[in-house]
């Protein structure tokens, strides 16, 4: 075998023609930087138990490396140590490892399920993203923090669960995870930080943290499928944010956020309170709305969230014959730059029903 050996740290490995499976000697204690980095060949290791740590980039790029079984006696798994291993469908991360480092199994996209093991305090930026196939995780209540990226692109990522011992979701953690249905915030969260959802298409619900204090800009972010009621079913300093029972108070404070120290990004304010004025009749959210209709407005049709701005059209309450036209060239502009022709028809329509004597293409540029 082409090893490479100083002083226990394996250093190198010179790939060999027509070898597929290595065996690593008994002599090693660690696995080193680089060691198998682009062996594109090599489709199993076998790691002898005297290891105690893998190095950064160790398997990088093993194109063909299907399933590697990690011995007990390795603490540390160092970042990109399985980085782009495209076929391994398989990792059995043991007990004993207390440090898995940035992206060390990113791009993994055979991979179909991991379990975290207990001693693992944190999971880094980029550890898991663009792992396409993974289906499910187990996170231990050991893990306090959940990196950046953590498991961005995740497109198979059904449900995870969140431990209670996390107390921030990171910018763009589950970003991109298209196939995600549901979420528990567990009480112990605090802060969901910007784009950290964002493009969950299929995600239906969410349950929210008591402790929640802020939902940084766009955390939410074209999340299609999220229901309102389950997405701002909140509670904040004991007052219960449900668009069945909302108070007046708390959509003021919603609002203003000054007495509940609560923030919101501008695009998850105009869906709470379009959702509150829709299901509730709140005088505050039909206030607010009023004050900020083509912006509002604007926002659903960009978003191409038909059935919202038909609400807010149909309420007979935002839309004038000063401000019908701006709906009517937004909704064009928006159709000749690929949204949904529906909504350009359906404003149209309802400019030709209720304003028959405006001309809705006279001052149109194209």
């Amino acid at each position: 075998m082409g090893f490479t050996i100083k002083n226990g740290v394996l250093k190198k490995y010179t790939q060999e023609p027509g070898v597929t499976e290595v065996v690593i000697l008994d002599s090693v204690t660690e696995i080193g930087d680089y060691t198998f980095y682009n062996c594109t060949s090599l489709t199993s290791v076998a790691i002898p138990d005297s290891v105690t740590k893998i190095g950064c980039n160790a398997f990088r790029g093993c194109k063909s490396l299907k399933s590697v079984t990690i011995p007990d006696n390795v603490t540390q798994i160092c970042a990109d140590a399985f980085r782009s291993c495209t076929s391994l469908t398989s990792v059995m991360i043991p007990e004993g490892v207390m440090y898995i480092g940035d992206s060390a199994f990113c791009g993994c996209e055979s991979l179909k399920s991991i379990t975290i093991p207990k001693s693992v305090t944190a999971i880094d930026s980029n550890t898991f993203s663009y792992c396409i196939s993974l289906k499910s995780v187990t996170i231990p209540d050991s893990v306090t923090k959940i990196g950046v990226d953590a498991f961005k692109y995740c497109t198979s990522l059904q449900n995870i669960t969140i431990p209670e011992s996390v107390t921030v979701i990171d910018s763009n953690t589950f970003s991109y995870c298209t196939s995600l249905k549901s979420v528990i915030i567990p009480n112990s969260v605090t802060k969901i930080k910007r784009l950290a959802f964002e493009q969950c298409t299929s995600l239906k619900s969410i349950t929210l943290s008591n402790s929640l204090m802020e939902i940084s800009e766009y955390a939410f972010y074209n999340c299609t499928s999220l229901t309102s009621t389950t997405f701002f079913g909140c509670t904040v300093d004991n007052r219960k944010w449900n668009l069945e029972k909302v108070t007046i108070s708390d959509v003021k404070a919603m609002l203003d956020s000054k007495e509940y120290n609560v923030k919101m990004d501008h695009p998850t304010k105009y869906m709470f309170v379009t959702q509150v004025f829709l299901n509730a009749s709140q005088p505050e959210a039909e206030a607010y709305i009023k004050k900020n209709a083509l912006k509002i407005i604007k926002y659903f049709i960009d978003n191409d969230n038909c059935e919202t701005v038909k609400g807010l059209f149909e309420s007979g309450k935002f839309v004038t014959k000063r401000n019908i036209m701006k709906f009517v060239e937004h909704s064009i502009t928006h159709t000749q730059n690929g949204g949904n022709i529906k909504i350009q028809a359906y404003i149209m329509d309802y400019n030709n029903e209720h304003f028959p004597n405006t001309d809705p293409l006279k001052n149109l540029k194209v």
